[in-house]
């Protein structure tokens, strides 16, 4: 049966070359979100390579289990690092994977969740290929500090979340900025179950996998498809392992496609305050009765 579901179904339709990269910026059509306040074309920078890494990905033990690989995260920041002080303008220095059109979005939320910069970045390399990006972001504030979010989001070709990532800093009006040291650069979210791009048939898709967050709240996870229409959605409980660490999530979720159809299941975690993730990860799987 999957090998005849295979034959019949192709994989997502490509990018066309009206979608590909180019040397100008991409004009921005969709009416679904706020427009970004400016679209930037970056290529990469010269001599500037990514943080150095250790041979191997580290392996992290979790509580009475053997060790468990943790990846890379497809978003790093590299400058201001989490709970950094920060005088306008930040100095934001990252890298990232871009979306399947080579672009990412960076955005600075308030204390109070009101947006306070946004812009998208149309990126000059490959996709699929860690770029380097080093902008600054400008911002003003009334008192003398609040806390704040910075997010950095990237989409696949179908303008659905593929990858978020974010970290929290304190925002101050006066005084010199005090910035912290990165973290250690692994994904938050790390999807184990199931693989990118197999067949899951059944009408219950399980999803499982290892997050490390500062909450105790469940994860959401969402099927969702082409066109953005979610086709299911569970909360799935986070085991209780030692702070900071990587710990296990599972959940099941049942569905009706009538036919196969391609799905991105997204795992997040969502700030009640912003109403949006501020950590997201993702894998595109087929589905069929």
């Amino acid at each position: 049966v999957a090998q005849t579901v295979e034959a019949m179904v192709s994989e997502p339709e490509p990018l066309t070359p009206e979608m590909m990269l180019t040397d100008t910026a991409i004009p921005i059509t969709s009416t679904k979100e706020m427009r970004p306040t400016s679209v930037l074309v970056l290529t990469p920078t010269p001599g500037v390579s990514p943080p150095e890494k250790p041979a191997a990905t580290p392996l992290v033990s979790l509580p009475s289990r053997p060790p468990v690989e943790i990846p890379y995260a497809d978003i790093q920041f590299i400058s201001p690092g989490a709970l950094s002080r920060v005088i306008s303008p930040i100095d934001l220095h990252a890298f990232l994977v871009p979306g399947d059109s080579g672009r990412a979005r960076v955005e600075l939320f308030g204390e109070d969740g009101r947006m306070m910069y946004r812009k998208l970045f149309v990126f000059g390399s490959l996709p699929g290929v860690q770029t380097h990006m080093r902008s600054e972001i400008d911002f003003e504030i009334k008192g003398v500090a609040e806390t704040a979010r910075l997010v950095i989001s990237v989409d696949d070709a179908y303008g659905r979340l593929k990858t978020v990532a974010s970290e929290e800093l304190i925002l101050i009006s006066i005084g010199d900025s005090d910035l912290n040291p990165p973290g250690d650069f692994l994904e938050t979210i790390v999807i184990q179950e199931p693989e990118p791009k197999i067949l899951v048939q059944g009408g219950v898709i399980t999803v499982t996998g290892l997050v490390r967050t500062g909450s105790e709240q469940p994860l959401l996870v969402e099927l969702v498809t082409t066109d953005g229409k979610v086709i299911g959605n569970r909360l799935a409980g986070v085991a209780p392992e030692p702070a900071n660490a990587h710990r296990l999530f599972a959940t099941e979720i049942p569905n009706s496609v009538q036919s196969p159809t391609w799905i991105r299941v997204t795992v997040s975690e969502w700030s009640n305050k912003l109403n949006r993730p501020v950590q997201l990860s993702s894998v595109e799987v087929l589905l069929s009765p």
